[in-house]
């Protein structure tokens, strides 16, 4: 029409660059790591490949017409460190697109006999897939062993390759890790990248050692994800059971179990076990212990019951006078909020309900200090809330803290452990109604 000749023009390059090449910059990014249910997004593993178009022809009076391409492609992504126990979910741009609906209390694609290494799916309308759940029995795909290229520079440039010369990348089975090949994925009408992708996995880890059951809905007991960070082969500090202290890891998951904590943590950076340890601690209110052998263990910071016998530290055995941190009423906090990841809406995240103090801001003159939390690893508003509300009270008075240099008599030390409470006998001021945790 109006000159010309109908002829289709050469299809652009898919993403830019040559068939047999992709943007994929995924060097140096840290591999997941997950305890829980987490949506995680796609860190490509390959480069696109088995890439296809698909001319789309209109049809008139003059011809056939073509009006553009639908662009296929094939690529293997990344999720997380395995063992992983099913998939609740895919998400291409913000929307589902397979899977259960939220909060995935009945997940039906899982690890099973029927699917001991991997499994595969439909994504109605886009392509099939498979995921492996990063067993240390997995073996490699062959779709992706077989058609998986890259293009290797030729140290002489000839005519008929410019630009290099593709060669297949034999992927291992990366045993060990979770990961998905999606099979000719449909990028969409005149598409050339790549949606982006999102996938809700299941993982519910937990050490040899561990007495009860770690599973809480879809969450973990927090002290199975400790233990599991702490002797985890590849993505933990790798210590052995005699490291740990196992009674007291023990009875303080079946304390958790009982109060109904769970948790679900995501890792994707690389920052030290001892911080990544000290933040989920803070979930619980909980510490780090250190038995006299060196054993490592974790300990609960709760009030203590009314018939406990307390220990009361008299002045006579002060070294010094006590120092003591001011706290003033304008450091407590009038309102507290709480963000959590929410697994009723797809692990958005969301805000538990404010938690305020009238008590508080009256004593503030009407000033309102505002207190925000960061809470993703709890995925349950119930949780969100209890956190919220244990903050706000531990923050609506002026704390009182300082330290305490003492004498060397007989079992005081040992009853000073890290954790533990402890009633002040001193003169200089009114504390005998304080209790105080070391």
């Amino acid at each position: 029409m109006f000159g010309g000749d109908n002829k289709p023009s050469t299809p652009p390059s898919t993403f830019g660059v040559q068939d047999n090449r992709g943007a994929s910059n995924e060097q140096a990014v840290a591999v997941p790591y997950l305890n829980g249910i987490g949506r995680l997004p796609a860190k490509w593993l390959s480069d696109p490949f088995d890439i296809r178009t698909q001319a789309v022809d209109s049809s008139s009076k003059e011809g056939d017409t073509t009006q553009g391409y639908n662009y296929y492609a094939s690529i293997a992504s990344l999720v997380c460190t395995g063992l992983v126990d099913g998939l609740a979910a895919v998400f291409f741009n913000q929307d589902k697109v397979y899977g259960v609906d939220a909060p995935y209390s009945n997940i039906t694609a899982v690890r099973n006999d029927s699917n001991p290494d991997s499994f595969t799916f439909t994504i109605p309308g886009y392509c099939t897939a498979t995921i492996y759940w990063g067993t240390e029995t997995q073996m490699p795909d062959k779709y992706l062993t077989t058609y998986s290229k890259t293009l290797i520079p030729n140290s002489s440039i000839s005519e008929q390759h410019p630009l290099g010369v593709a060669r297949t990348i034999k992927h291992t089975a990366y045993r060990g890790y979770c990961y998905i090949v999606f099979h000719q994925l449909f990028l969409g009408f005149d598409q050339t990248s790549f949606q982006n992708i999102e996938v809700v996995v299941l993982r519910q880890g937990k050490p040899a050692w561990f007495t009860i059951s770690p599973v809480i809905g879809n969450d973990v007991n927090p002290v199975a994800i400790i233990g599991d960070l702490l002797q985890h082969p590849r993505q933990g500090v790798g210590l052995t059971d005699d490291k740990l202290d196992i009674d007291l890891l023990n009875e303080t998951a079946g304390q958790l179990a009982t109060e109904k904590i769970g948790m679900s943590v995501v890792l994707t950076d690389t920052s030290p076990a001892k911080d990544q340890l000290s933040e989920i601690v803070k979930y619980f209110d909980g510490f780090m212990t250190v038995s006299g052998d060196g054993l490592l263990g974790v300990g609960l910071c709760r009030p203590p019951d009314e018939d406990d016998d307390i220990l009361v530290i008299e002045e006579k055995y002060f070294k010094e006078r006590p120092q003591f941190d001011n706290h003033e009423w304008t450091e407590t906090a009038t309102s507290v909020s709480v963000s959590f990841s929410d697994a009723t809406i797809d692990l958005d995240k969301n805000l538990a309900p404010l938690w305020r103090n009238a008590g508080t801001l009256a004593m503030n003159d009407f000033i309102a200090n505002d207190t925000q939390l960061e809470r993703p690893f709890f995925t349950q508003q119930a949780l969100a809330s209890m956190a919220a509300e244990a903050a706000g009270r531990a923050g609506s008075v002026p704390p009182i803290s300082g330290s305490l240099t003492l004498r060397l008599e007989g079992t005081l030390f040992s009853n000073l452990a890290q954790g533990n409470v402890f009633k002040l006998d001193y003169s200089e001021r009114d504390l005998g109604h304080l209790i105080f945790r070391v």
